[in-house]
């Protein structure tokens, strides 16, 4: 199970993903859509662990109940 709450990241100035609320249940399929630029590579990356979310204090971001803003690279990995 994926649940993420308040995902926000911003590139400088630029805020891509604006407080992105998501919750995947365990052998649900999901699929992300919407135009280029729309920050849908952004938010799997920081689903998937390769980047972090920019709000790590104000968000939430837990797989399968683990909380994985609180975890080392090498946990993450």
């Amino acid at each position: 199970m994926i649940k993420a709450t308040n995902i926000q990241k911003y590139f400088g100035e630029l805020q891509v993903l604006k407080g992105v609320d998501l919750r995947i249940k365990a052998g649900e399929v999901v699929s992300i859509v919407g135009p280029s630029g729309a920050g849908k590579t952004t938010l799997l990356q920081i689903l998937g662990t390769l980047d972090t979310q920019s709000n790590k204090k104000e968000s939430e971001l837990k797989i399968n109940g683990i909380d994985i803003t609180s975890l080392k690279d090498k946990a993450l990995a």
